[in-house]
């Protein structure tokens, strides 16, 4: 690292601790990127899994999740950062906001399309300007935007209790107003509950099927 990189860096981490407890951060670097928003931070000997606070971008099977793990990467990876620490899940991740320099990693991905703005957890007051920045980024069709049906990884994962084939599916015909008087390609009885932020199918009596955007 340049020595003025140097110096801007440690005068901005000086500044972090300034307001946050030494406790809360993990300052190393980045040894692993998992994905677009999981990375593997080296502090003094111990590994620390990171996890993205209050974003989720594709998974790797999905379009942009390459993209979005090389973004990542070509961000944060054998660089130094500074992590803050918000919260640990259920894996034992640590849940934190990501800054390389004055750079926050978590944003940087909203701004340039290639995450969502995770809802259902973030919860601070950022997550506003991060939800502009996702509406901007959706009416410049940028990165996942420009695909005209992208499915939100929570629902890709199922955790919105969404059959998974199915969600994709509706995702690639959703914008088309003639799907809405379609039948879909499943036998009539498929019990089906899906409680998707985009879309949701109801089967209801036989040859009775509605979508929902």
């Amino acid at each position: 690292m340049p020595r003025v990189a140097r110096l801007f860096f440690t005068f901005f981490i000086l500044s972090l601790t300034a307001i946050v407890h030494a406790d809360d951060i993990i300052i190393g670097k980045v040894v692993g990127v998992a994905d677009g928003d999981t990375i593997t931070v080296l502090e003094n000997r111990t590994q620390y899994k990171i996890r993205l606070y209050g974003i989720d971008t594709p998974e790797s099977h999905q379009d942009f999740g390459n993209r979005a793990k090389q973004f990542t990467s070509d961000l944060v990876f054998g660089k130094q950062v500074c992590v803050i620490k918000k919260d640990m899940d259920r894996y034992g991740r640590t849940v934190g906001m990501v800054y390389v320099g004055d750079v926050c990693a978590n944003e940087a991905l909203i701004e340039n399309g290639l995450a969502w703005v995770y809802r259902k957890y973030c919860k601070m007051e950022i997550c506003e300007s991060w939800l502009e920045l996702e509406s901007m980024a959706i009416d410049g069709d940028i990165g996942l935007w420009s695909h005209p049906n992208p499915v939100p990884p929570w629902d890709f994962r199922g955790e919105n209790g969404c059959n998974l084939n199915l969600s994709i599916l509706i995702g690639n015909h959703q914008r088309d107003p003639r799907f809405l008087f379609n039948p879909l390609p499943f036998p009539q009885t498929s019990p089906v509950a899906c409680r998707s932020s985009m879309l949701c199918v109801e089967y209801g009596m036989p040859f009775h099927r509605r979508l929902f955007l």
